[in-house]
C-alpha cells in the first residue's frame, strides 16, 4: 500500500480522537485536555461516534467495554486497482458484526469477538481484501453479507447487506455483463467508500464531521483511486460532495471531472433504500446508450 495511504488508513482505524474519547467514556471522567493540535469543535465532531456506539450498545444490554469500539471504516476493496468506486455518505453499524474493534481498557485491537490482539497490517488485509476468509464479506447462498456473533455462534448475517447486493446485482452485473454472475470478479473490481468513515444510522454525527472528514481522509482517499468511474449512491452523498468541491450535482447526471490528476466519470444515483423504490425504478430507466456511455468510462 502505498505509504500515504496507510498513514491515512492508520489514522481512521486508529484514530487518536476516538481513542482519546473511549478511555475517557471508561474512566467516567469527561475529556479533559485535548489531543496535541485537535479543536474542540473537531474532537466533540469524532466523539459524537463513541457516544453513539455506546448507545447501540445500551439498546443490545451490553456496553463499550465489553463490546469494543468499531473503528472506523476507510474503504472496502483494493482502492490502488479497483476500476468502479462507490461512494456514499457513511457506513452503517450492526452492534453483533465480527469487525475490527478497540478494547480501551487493555489498548489493543481484536476482530470481535476473538479477543487476540492484532496488528495494523490486518486491519488492511480485512478490509482491503474482502472476500478471503475471516475478512469483512462472507459469500452465502449467492449474496454478499458479513459475519456475525449471535447464540455464541459466527455466522453470516441473514438476508445479506442490501447495499451491497443491490448494487451487486443493478449496477455491477450490467457494467461487466461478461462477469455478471462471478460474484468475486465483481467485487475485485470494485472499491466501496464513505465520505465519513465513522459508523452511525440515520445520518447521525455527519453534519458536525463532514468538514474534518473531508479534510482529514476523504479527499486524500479519493485523490489515490485508480477507479474512472465514480458512481455516488444517494442523495445525502451528492449533497456533501457538491458542498465539499463547491461543484452543484443532479441524481442521474453522468458528468466528467478531473480529480487527482485524472479524468473522472462522475454518476449520481439514487440510494438502494430510497423511499418508495426510487433505486429501482431509477435503474429501469437507465437507457442503453447510458450503460455503454459508463462501461466505456471504466
Amino acid at each position: 500500500m502505498n505509504p500515504q495511504l496507510r498513514r491515512i488508513f492508520k489514522s481512521i482505524v486508529r484514530n487518536p480522537i476516538i481513542r482519546h474519547s473511549i478511555q475517557a467514556i471508561l474512566a467516567g471522567n469527561p475529556p479533559g485536555n485535548l489531543p496535541d493540535g485537535v479543536s474542540q469543535g473537531k474532537y466533540d465532531a469524532y466523539r459524537a461516534f463513541v457516544d453513539y456506539q455506546q448507545g447501540v450498545y445500551a439498546q443490545n444490554n451490553t456496553n463499550l467495554e465489553e463490546q469494543g469500539f468499531q473503528g472506523g471504516v476507510p474503504w472496502v476493496g483494493d482502492l490502488e486497482n479497483a476500476s468502479v468506486l462507490f461512494l456514499s455518505s457513511n457506513p452503517a453499524i450492526t452492534h453483533n458484526q465480527c469487525t475490527p474493534r478497540y478494547y480501551a481498557d487493555e489498548d489493543h485491537w481484536s476482530i470481535y469477538p476473538d479477543q487476540n490482539v492484532i496488528v495494523l497490517n490486518r486491519i488492511i488485509e480485512f478490509f482491503t481484501n474482502p472476500l478471503a476468509p475471516g475478512n469483512l464479506m462472507v459469500i452465502n447462498n449467492g449474496i454478499l453479507t458479513v459475519n456475525i456473533f449471535q447464540n455464541g455462534q459466527i455466522q453470516p448475517r441473514p438476508g445479506g447487506v442490501q447495499f451491497w447486493n443491490y448494487l451487486v446485482d443493478n449496477i455491477l452485473a450490467k457494467l461487466f455483463p461478461q462477469d455478471a454472475n462471478n460474484l468475486p470478479v465483481l467485487v475485485a473490481n470494485t472499491v466501496f467508500t464513505e465520505i465519513v468513515p465513522f459508523q452511525s444510522l440515520n445520518l447521525v454525527g455527519i453534519n458536525g464531521a463532514l468538514q474534518y472528514c473531508w479534510d482529514d481522509f476523504s479527499r486524500d482517499i479519493l485523490n489515490h483511486s485508480a477507479a474512472n468511474l465514480w458512481i455516488i449512491v444517494g442523495a445525502d452523498a451528492r449533497k456533501m460532495l457538491s458542498a465539499m468541491t463547491k461543484i452543484n450535482f443532479a441524481t442521474g447526471q453522468i458528468s466528467n471531472f478531473v480529480y487527482g490528476g485524472r479524468p473522472r466519470t462522475l454518476w449520481f444515483i439514487p440510494h438502494t433504500n430510497a423511499w418508495g423504490g426510487a433505486f429501482q425504478n431509477f435503474v429501469n430507466q437507465v437507457t442503453t446508450a447510458q450503460w455503454t456511455q459508463l462501461i466505456n468510462a471504466i
